[in-house]
C-alpha cells in the first residue's frame, strides 16, 4: 500500500514538472524563432547595405509582426479561460487603452 502511493505521488510530481517545463520551452520557441529572424533580417540588411531609414523601417514590422504572434498565443490562451476569467484578464491587459480613451475614467488598475 505504501509503496503505491508512493509511486502514484512520485508520478504525479514528474507529470506536474514535465508539464511546467513544456509551457516553459513553448513560451520560449517562440521569442527564439522571433530573435532567429530578427538576427537573419540585420545580416540581410549589412549584406545589402540598405540604407538606415529602410532599416528602422524593417525592424518596426518585425516588431509589430512578433506582437501579432503573441496576441495570437494569448487569444489561444484566453479561450480556454472561462468568461469571468477571460473578462478580467483582458480588462487588466487593456487597461492602458482604456484609460486613454475620453470618457472612461473608471479603468482597472494593474495589481
Amino acid at each position: 500500500m505504501c509503496v503505491c502511493t508512493q509511486v502514484t505521488g512520485t508520478s504525479v510530481y514528474a507529470y506536474g514538472v514535465a508539464s511546467v517545463v513544456a509551457l516553459a520551452t513553448g513560451a520560449n520557441e517562440t521569442e527564439r524563432e522571433f530573435m532567429r529572424q530578427k538576427d537573419e533580417l540585420n545580416l540581410f540588411m549589412q549584406q545589402m547595405h540598405m540604407p538606415s531609414e529602410l532599416c528602422s523601417q524593417l525592424r518596426e514590422y518585425f516588431m509589430h509582426y512578433q506582437a501579432a504572434l503573441m496576441t495570437f498565443n494569448e487569444r489561444r490562451l484566453l479561450h480556454q479561460l472561462s468568461p469571468h476569467l477571460q473578462a478580467r484578464v483582458t480588462n487588466l491587459a487593456n487597461a492602458g487603452l482604456i484609460r486613454q480613451v475620453r470618457g472612461v475614467d473608471d479603468a482597472p488598475t494593474q495589481t
